[in-house]
């Protein structure tokens, strides 16, 4: 099909053009004395830019914080063609029926943005195997949040309960995402020191640590990194 534009129509484009024409030239005129103007505004610009270019500033509360430990372990372990036992990476391969379930989800189009708390098949799933490990009923809609990993489970979970100025008691040695996540959420972190070669939890010394501002205690078992598991 050929397309022929009528005579009034490139009429109306031509004179649509002359009206926008000066507007939109390709070629903007500017004074000479402009134009000097912005020569030097840029160079200058340059100058106070690389004169005060600064690495940025870490926020005071975080200052004290480096590198993950993972990142450095992971780091030296492929520097020297070591075994990576810092981050716990295995030496096999994902079962076949998970990989299969995401290649499908993958052919099905399932690639927009999940439920925020999770998807409802997944939900159930995890309710069910956490009655199975402890006897626990837990409803899947309201009780159980999922997360893309651990640390940012324990950085919601923090910083959505505590306030700035709360006390939270940790056992040392203790995974190192915890102190920075409670210095997000501008609490004081108080520590107790679990030692060998049983690492039990000093229970006088916890008893006195409690305070009226205490408002959380952290603890995971078995405890990482040492694996003592709490209940024993």
């Amino acid at each position: 099909m050929k397309f022929t534009p009528s005579s009034k129509f490139l009429g109306f484009s031509n004179h649509f053009h002359s009206l926008l024409a000066p507007s939109f030239s390709p070629t903007p005129k500017f004074s000479s004395s402009f134009s000097a103007t912005m020569s030097t505004l840029s160079t200058q610009n340059d100058t106070v830019t690389h004169k005060t270019q600064q690495p940025l500033q870490i926020a005071k509360r975080l200052e004290k914080f480096q590198t993950t430990i993972f990142t450095q372990m992971s780091l030296l372990a492929i520097k020297h063609g070591a075994i990576n036992l810092g981050q716990g990476f295995p030496n096999f391969d994902g079962p076949e029926f998970v990989k299969e379930a995401a290649i499908q989800a993958i052919r099905d189009g399932k690639n927009q943005y999940a439920r925020g708390y999770g998807v409802p098949d997944l939900n159930i799933a995890i309710a069910e195997r956490f009655k199975k490990d402890t006897g626990l009923v837990v409803d899947p809609e309201k009780e159980i949040t999922v997360t893309s990993g651990c640390t940012e489970a324990i950085a919601a979970t923090m910083i959505g309960l505590i306030n700035p100025g709360d006390e939270v008691i940790m056992f040392a040695p203790f995974y190192d995402s915890y102190e920075a996540t409670l210095s997000m959420a501008g609490a004081k972190v108080k520590g107790i020191t679990l030692r060998p070669p049983d690492f039990a939890v000093p229970l006088e010394e916890l008893k006195s640590t409690i305070s009226k501002n205490t408002r959380a205690i952290l603890i995971n078992t078995p405890h990482n990194p040492t694996g003592k598991d709490v209940h024993s």
